[in-house]
């Protein structure tokens, strides 16, 4: 039975029943990670504990700055994964697994 307050249709609104085991089992699986990411190098700032998007767009504006103030040509690219993985094939990963 599922119990909580708010609008059982609305995920967004819906609070269910806090459940002991899984608290404490996502507790160590958030500390595991994040001690896998304090190991990224500095210019990943994605998930991380006080680093933000604006420090890489900070980043980038600098080294665009940098290549004017010099003269060099500087490129960049940017890749939207936003959809990557709507075109797996996930019956295909599964048999892999």
């Amino acid at each position: 039975m599922i119990r909580g307050s708010g609008d059982h249709n609305d995920s967004g609104k819906y609070k269910g029943i806090e459940n002991a085991p899984l608290k404490m089992f996502t507790r160590i699986i958030t500390n595991d990670i994040t001690e896998i990411i304090e190991h990224l190098p500095d210019n990943q700032l994605g998930f991380r504990k006080g680093k933000s998007t604006l420090q890489a767009i900070e980043g980038l504006l600098k080294n665009v700055w940098d290549a004017l103030e010099e003269k060099e040509e500087f490129g960049v690219i940017f890749i939207d994964f936003t959809k990557a993985f709507d075109f797996i094939y996930r019956e295909i990963v599964k048999k892999k697994t």
